[in-house]
């Protein structure tokens, strides 16, 4: 190992001639081992250059931090006559190979550098390149993170009619809502105020209604069942007057069940409920068709 690290600081003191890789290897058969994966792209450029045969290093595993004898040892024993050690280390704009050969029959080390200088400016264009690169994606991932963030409000927000008439739900698990509720929640305050006084108004009609005609039944027993059915008076005008009560009311209570308390048709609702899902969209720049 002495004589590798003298060679090692030989070959950096000392100009070389350029080698070729054949020359270099000068063998029949090798392995060309790279200790790390920055090591890997100069062997298999290395390898390219042979007409030797050579045996791929994957056998012996990870060499990483393994020093070049115990390499040499573990490599020959897969029956080559030269082992060759690639090993990449950065240095600026640039790397420098160091490659180690070792004659197994000889048992003798001979070692051979080479410096690649790197042009800066594609580096820098590339590392410009990256760099507007990540804060383009980073900004198509706040953009995606926002937009998802809007549509689960929309969804949220948004009303579903049903699952029975004149019912509605705000949001996909939301809170249901009554007639009433709807309209607020849609802005139509005045729709709301509409079908209070259509529920009052058939609520006032259907209670004196059946008041009226409660008393009729009442008076109508009284007076006839008093003397009325014998013509004698007033019991028989109190018996009239019962009917006509009973008659009244009944008419009342068909006329209030009658009654319509919505203030707009059922198609006309689910419009504006539509009309209120486009514009909270809208409001919140999504689509109202996408899915949760």
């Amino acid at each position: 190992m002495n004589a590798l690290i003298f060679g090692l600081l030989f070959q950096v003191a000392t100009p070389q001639t350029p080698v070729t890789d054949q020359d270099f290897c000068a063998c029949t058969s090798a392995m060309v081992v790279a200790v790390d994966a920055a090591s890997r792209p100069p062997a298999e450029a290395f390898v390219a250059n042979l007409t030797a045969q050579v045996l791929p290093d994957a056998p012996l595993g990870d060499v990483t931090g393994l020093g070049d004898d115990v390499i040499a040892e573990r490599a020959a024993k897969f029956g080559v006559d030269t082992v060759v050690i690639i090993r990449a280390l950065p240095i600026k704009n640039g790397s420098k190979t160091f490659l180690s050969r070792y004659d197994v029959a000889k048992k003798t080390w001979s070692t051979l550098q080479r410096e690649v200088v790197i042009d800066p400016a594609p580096a820098f264009m590339q590392a410009q390149s990256d760099a507007h690169t990540a804060v383009d994606a980073g900004r198509v991932a706040d953009q995606e993170e926002s937009m998802s963030l809007r549509r689960g409000d929309f969804h949220n927000r948004r009303l579903i009619f049903g699952p029975t008439p004149w019912t509605w739900k705000k949001g996909v698990v939301g809170e249901d809502l009554d007639e009433p509720q709807f309209y607020n929640a849609i802005g139509r305050g005045d729709l709301a105020e509409a079908q209070a006084a259509n529920v009052s108004k058939k609520t006032t009609v259907l209670l004196s209604s059946g008041v009226l005609t409660a008393v009729g039944v009442g008076l109508g027993f009284v007076g006839f069942l008093g003397g009325g059915l014998d013509g004698e008076m007033p019991q028989m005008a109190l018996g009239i007057g019962g009917l006509a009560g009973v008659a009244i009311g009944t008419g009342g209570l068909v006329w209030g069940a009658g009654i319509d308390t919505h203030p707009v048709g059922l198609d006309e609702a689910r419009e504006l409920g539509d009309a209120h899902n486009r514009r909270l969209a809208a409001e919140l720049g999504v689509d109202p068709d996408a899915q949760p």
